[in-house]
């Protein structure tokens, strides 16, 4: 009997340290401080490139060209000719960038000069009311020019050259060119739509530096 007496005292005091033990594992649980993420560097003073590498996961100049022929412009379809420029690794400045498409006897060929890649603080409101509010937001300024070949448009031989100079914003899509001509009889129309964007992935701590204002 002081036997068994024993036994269950052994038992009871193992189940007790047991119990202690995993109340003390929790509590330490509880008590951990939380893993922080990254904190935000102040990036004011850094240089284009430091910047870049600092704030972004990813950071490309896309340009996408459309030549169509038919009854709109359809741009769910691909685009004829696109460039992607890592900006983390190149340096969009140096040489140019080229875009080709042709569509029915069209033919349209683009050239993109990048003249400058600089950080600012841009304040942009779209068409249509949509405020974008970025800091510390990388810029492109670039030159394009464009030729296209001869077409037959009622009746007359229509060919076309032109140039300009262009800005684009990051995540906002900038349009160079955005043209038809109608052929006769409306059977159809050639259009030709040239864009560009800085498509960015921002690091977490910096998610705040880049804000949209949605129209009420």
């Amino acid at each position: 009997m002081l036997d068994s007496l024993k036994n269950i005292s052994v038992i009871l005091c193992a189940l007790i340290f047991v119990a202690c033990a995993k109340n003390n594992d929790n509590n330490s649980q509880k008590n951990a401080p939380t893993p922080q993420g990254p904190t935000a560097q102040n990036l004011e003073g850094k240089s284009t490139d430091e910047v870049l590498q600092t704030k972004y996961n990813k950071a490309e100049l896309v340009c996408n060209l459309w030549t169509q022929f038919g009854g709109e412009l359809n741009k769910s379809n691909p685009p004829n000719d696109s460039f992607s420029v890592d900006l983390l690794k190149v340096d969009p400045t140096q040489g140019e960038l080229k875009l080709s498409g042709k569509s029915q006897d069209q033919t349209v060929d683009v050239s993109i000069q990048v003249n400058a890649l600089k950080i600012s603080h841009v304040h942009h409101t779209d068409v249509d009311g949509t405020v974008y509010i970025m800091e510390h937001t990388p810029v492109i300024e670039y030159a394009y020019s464009y030729e296209e070949s001869a077409i037959h448009i009622n009746g007359a031989t229509i060919s076309g050259q032109g140039s300009g100079q262009r800005s684009v914003n990051e995540k906002l899509k900038d349009v160079a060119l955005n043209f038809s001509s109608k052929t006769q009889g409306d059977i159809g129309t050639y259009f030709r739509y040239l864009d560009c964007s800085i498509e960015t992935d921002i690091k977490p701590e910096y998610q705040d530096q880049f804000k949209v204002q949605k129209k009420n």
